[in-house]
Order: structure tokens, then sequence, then C-alpha cells
């Protein structure tokens, strides 16, 4: 767990000789300091990590223990181990609003979102919704694009799989996450130096043997279910086939009253390269 407390470096010793008290932040066997706004004349007026022998020592010190406080409420609601010393301090200044605001991996994320939506791609930006409550449960909503290593790669994946999710779901959550990062380099909102899913492998689909035979197919026709659930369950799905399996959102769609043939567009295409292609 990192651990951060108050401080003064004596070698930061500023031209009129006073010195800035500064947040230590103690992660990994490393160390990095947030810069505060207060300041003492010298190094008497600190000691045992308050400051003293000043009037106004009492009003700081309340201060600087509220600003860390603060920042052990920011780390109760990540996961520290994800980021490393340099990006854990990057994290913390910018929850603090300590320097102009920095673009969040959640503020890109929604960016993404709500550009699918404008698309009329309602599914895809669901899924992608969900990615993301997944990522912000783990990590929390203030991830720093910039502090996205392939080290948050593994660990979101880890989580995914701690979820029960199989291989399959995970690479879906795992491109979507990929998806979003390439959107904030290539909108030149970041640039790293080593991208962070570098060395990463998405996970294997598994085959799946989905066909049913005629005999089953034949079986779910003539079942007789007794709720009305089941029931409409087996004729939507029977609708389906007989319509050249077409896919559920497409089917609630259409007004069949008065009809003879189904002329469609399918939802799930509309809006890709191929453009509107019409289904009879």
């Amino acid at each position: 767990m990192a651990e951060l407390s108050i401080t003064v470096v004596p070698a930061k010793i500023l031209a009129d000789g006073s010195h800035k008290i500064r947040i230590s932040v103690n992660h990994k066997n490393e160390t990095r300091y947030i810069i505060t706004r207060f300041k003492i004349d010298d190094l008497k007026q600190f000691k045992a990590g308050r400051v003293t022998g000043r009037p106004d020592a009492n009003l700081i010190n309340k201060k600087l223990t509220a600003l860390l406080n603060s920042y052990y409420d920011t780390l109760d609601s990540i996961d520290p181990d994800a980021f490393n010393c340099t990006q854990l301090k990057l994290y913390l200044e910018s929850s603090g609003n300590l320097k102009a605001p920095v673009t969040s991996l959640s503020d890109q994320w929604q960016h993404y979102i709500d550009e699918l939506l404008d698309n009329g791609k309602e599914g895809t930006a669901g899924l992608y919704q969900v990615t993301k409550r997944y990522f912000e449960e783990k990590f929390g909503k203030m991830v720093l694009l910039a502090s996205i290593t392939g080290n948050t790669v593994a660990s979101f994946e880890k989580a995914l799989y701690k979820r029960g999710l199989c291989d399959t779901t995970v690479g879906m959550h795992m491109r979507n996450f990929k998806a979003v990062i390439n959107s904030g380099v290539k909108s030149g909102m970041i640039e790293y130096k080593l991208h962070p899913f570098n060395y990463y492998t998405m996970p294997e689909s598994h085959e799946r043997e989905l066909d049913i035979t005629v005999e089953e197919l034949q079986r779910i026709r003539d079942s007789k279910p007794t709720s009305r659930g089941k029931i409409i369950a087996r004729d939507l799905f029977m609708l389906s086939y007989y319509l050249g399996g077409i896919n559920l959102i497409d089917l609630l769609n259409v007004d069949f009253r008065g009809l003879e043939v189904i002329t469609y567009v399918r939802t799930k295409t509309e809006h890709t390269k191929r453009g509107k292609k019409e289904y009879h």
C-alpha cells in the first residue's frame, strides 16, 4: 500500500532560503513529491511532519492534514498496485485539482460512447458502457490517460477473470478498452512511448458448437411450455427461424399488421462501411 506523509526536502531550498512543504508519496520502493502551496521560512519551523514556531502554524497544519486525508480517500477508491510511483503521484495531483485539468480515461471513454450513440450504434455503445463500468469499479473514475501502462492492462484482465467471465467475454472487454486507448492516441489526447497493449495478447475465443439438429428444432417447435415467458421465447425463436435468422432487435421493429413481405435494414450493420443493405 502506498504511504503518504507531510514533509520538507532540505535540498530543495528556494532562492530566498525558504522551503516548500510537500506530500511525500512512497510506493513500490520509490518516492515522489507533490508540492503544496504552503512554505516555511526555514527548517526550524518544521518538526515531525508539522509546522511550528509561526503564528499561522495551526491553520497550516489543519489544511495540510485535510489535504493528506483527501489523498488517502482517493487511494481508497482505486487499486494503487496498478500504478507505479510517478503515475500515482500524477493521479493524486489531478484528483486534488492542484494542476490544470488532465484528460481522464473515463472522460475519453464517455466521449467514445457518445460518438457511437451519435452514429446510431446503441448496442455497441451499451457494450462499451459495461466495459467502462467494470474498469471504474476496479480503478475508479479518475485514472488519467497518461497513467495507463501494461500493468494497468494486465490488472484489468485479471479483474475481469475474477468476475467469472469466459475468454470470449474477457477478450471483448479488453478489445473495447484498447479501442478507447487508441482513440485517445488518434485524437492526439495522449502519446505513449510504449503503448500499454504492446506486449498484451488477447485471450483466444474457443469455438462453440451452436448448431442444432432438425430433431432438436422440431422439439422446440412442438414443445408445450406452460409459463408465458417460455411461450414467448419459443414463438420468437421459431419466428426468427422462419424469417431466415432475423435478429431480435430487427424483429421487434417490424409491424406485422397487413404485411405479406418484410423489408428491413439490419441494425447491426446499418452504419458499417458496407452501408445499408435491405433484407426481404
